[in-house]
């Protein structure tokens, strides 16, 4: 097994004059422990006891015989106060982590196509505010123009084509769907989502598209690219774009889902490699090494000739409503935890890097071993924030009962202290008639929560009034606002949602007319999308719930289960947890003339993919 190295002395660390030879010692000094597997690496770096008894405390887990585990990185300036290793990188191959071993960045590569778009831009190969379809010629003119600016920030308006290749039954089993084969369904998007700039999600296919625009700008293909805009530039010696995460390199760290298998195959003594099979690019085809990781940390904090650091210019803020900015901006989100400022990203299966500002400090992690039933998708990341915390003095007050904000974590904003009458109003199923989305307010505990498409978050107290509410700042999906209105002396609660210019009424859910004996049986049948061919399968399991089966329904992501909300409005659950995009859209079906005419599905990626119903077989 690996064993950690005494701590490397802070005499050693101040003899790096340079930007870059800290790093290169720590190179040559991991390559040189390669070849002795039996020596304590070289390279570990301990500048803080207390930081490293914490970190060493998070990762004990891994240290049982032929546990996959982390490397982590704090980096201060442009020096490393702490770099460790934990369990096995490998299990096959017993290698264990160190700073050079090649790991997926995936969609921790969104904050590198980004500063090469800004380069690119630097450059006059092109403005953020140019229409995309000035370089993707092939693509759908909507009503409202796109710019490259909102493809970064995921405010386009276009689907997820991810969301979207599961919606059509079309995701791989064996071989990746391409990057081209992806693009093509793109095309016939028949709608936006929304009016683009008016509200945002998570959208990898943004990022693919501006992959595009480097290739078309830059005459080079993107991998080339990239390794000129940005992994040269930055020193990432080591880095590449590799389209397919099941692409092997040397020395390469695989994805174990430890929580997959004890769901799944508790007794089998093997552990689960994790894979997507979707090709990757600008959205999450990085690849590199922790000192890659560090290299592009240095990189971000280096002043461009316009005088501002490319960090700075990743986290320009994005205004959905006047006055409205939301966490996620260029490649980047803005998180406030605990009162503290952090700029950072996360990338599937266990990359996440983050930025303290106030500290130019950056805490960089690499986890190959995901349990996140342990310690949560981000969780791992900010329990290391908290560790340095703890052990730094500029930032310790930030963890005292003294701090009002010392409770605010990524996911959970300080007590609003909500009173009885607040609790009794704001909970409950409700529907907003127009658009038919249901939404749900929950109280938990002294919280009170909505669940609005994939999104469950907080709301917190708005700045419009004493009956104003808001989603909790830190939620990166569509905003939300809600308020409690007056109408003929009865509170009303009325809901602004992503790109809706005005509030709108809504109204509980018991209250919509119940469906007549037998209606259930008339949703059955088979329905199909006009635009992508796609035949879904919907049968009645009960009288209130469906099963639905995209195509064939092979798979057991092609299997929903429906559950009526109010009237022909349902939510959907796939029938098994476990798949790594997982959705859960909202199914409305549509009556002409009473009968049943189609249905329109929306998810947080995918708004509005309509199927008309086919003739049913007599």
């Amino acid at each position: 097994m690996h064993r950690s190295a005494p701590p490397v002395s802070r005499r050693r660390l101040n003899r790096r004059p340079l930007v870059g030879a800290g790093l290169s010692l720590l190179l040559s000094g991991a390559l040189a422990s390669c070849n002795r597997p039996a020596a304590a690496p070289d390279w570990v770096v301990s500048t803080n006891p207390a930081l490293t008894q914490l970190i060493d405390s998070l990762n004990r887990p891994y240290s049982a015989p032929r546990m996959p585990g982390a490397i982590i990185a704090v980096v201060q300036g442009d020096e490393p106060v702490f770099l460790k290793g934990y369990g096995l990188a490998s299990r096959e191959f017993d290698v264990p982590w160190d700073p050079t071993i090649i790991y997926t960045f995936f969609s921790t590569t969104k904050s590198m196509t980004s500063a090469a778009i800004l380069t690119a831009a630097d450059r006059g190969l092109l403005s953020l505010d140019d229409d995309i379809r000035k370089y993707l010629l092939d693509f759908p003119a909507f009503p409202d123009r796109i710019t490259i600016r909102q493809l970064l920030n995921h405010t386009s308006g276009l689907w997820e084509d991810e969301e979207l290749v599961t919606y059509l039954g079309a995701g791989a089993s064996t071989f990746p769907i391409t990057n081209d084969e992806m693009y093509e369904l793109a095309k016939r998007q028949p709608a936006l989502s929304f009016k683009p700039g008016t509200s945002n999600y998570y959208n990898d296919a943004g990022m693919r598209y501006a992959a595009r625009i480097l290739e078309k700008v830059t005459g080079k293909r993107f991998a080339e690219a990239m390794k000129e805009l940005v992994f040269d530039p930055a020193g990432m010696s080591t880095a590449r774009i590799k389209p397919y995460e099941p692409m092997w390199f040397h020395r390469q760290a695989p994805s174990y889902d430890l929580d997959r298998t004890q769901q799944l195959y508790p007794d089998i003594g093997a552990v689960i490699v994790g894979g997507v099979m979707t090709e990757t690019s600008g959205d999450g085809g990085g690849s590199g090494s922790m000192l890659d990781y560090i290299h592009h940390a240095r990189y971000l904090r280096q002043k461009t000739p316009g005088g501002r650091s490319m960090i700075e210019r990743l986290v320009d803020p994005v205004e959905y409503h006047p006055g409205v900015a939301a966490p996620y901006r260029f490649g980047m989100r803005v998180i406030r935890y605990r009162g503290i400022t952090v700029y950072e990203h996360g990338g599937l299966y266990g990359k996440e890097i983050a930025y303290l500002p106030e500290f130019d400090t950056w805490i960089l992690t690499m986890r190959n071993a995901l349990d996140f039933a342990r310690v949560g998708m981000t969780g791992y990341l900010y329990q290391v924030v908290d560790a340095f915390c703890r052990t730094d003095t500029r930032c310790s007050h930030y963890l005292s009962p003294d701090n009002p904000l010392a409770q605010q974590t990524r996911e959970t904003p300080v007590d609003q202290r909500f009173t009885d009458a607040e609790f009794a109003l704001l909970q409950g199923s409700f529907v907003e008639p127009e658009s038919g989305l249901p939404i749900q307010l929950l109280r938990e505990e002294r919280r009170i929560r909505y669940r609005l498409l994939s999104t469950t978050a907080d709301l917190v107290r708005g700045a419009d009034g004493p009956d104003s509410y808001r989603s909790f700042e830190n939620v990166s999906q569509d905003l939300v606002r809600v308020w409690v209105k007056r109408s003929g002396g009865k509170p009303v609660i009325a809901l602004q949602f992503a790109d809706w210019s005005e509030p709108r009424l809504l109204i509980p859910a018991a209250s919509v007319a119940a469906p007549s004996p037998g209606a259930q049986n008339e949703l059955a049948g088979l329905y199909r999308s006009p635009v992508y061919g796609v035949v879904y399968d919907v049968r009645v399991r009960n009288p209130n719930q469906l099963d639905l089966r995209i195509g064939a329904g092979a798979r057991f992501a092609d299997r929903l289960l429906l559950t009526r909300v109010a009237g022909d409005i349902f939510e959907s659950t796939q029938e098994r947890t476990g798949y790594y995009l997982p959705i859960s859209p909202v199914v409305r079906f549509v009556r002409e003339k009473g009968r049943v005419a189609g249905m329109v599905v929306t998810g947080n990626g995918v708004r509005g993919l309509v199927l008309d119903r086919l003739p049913t077989r007599k």
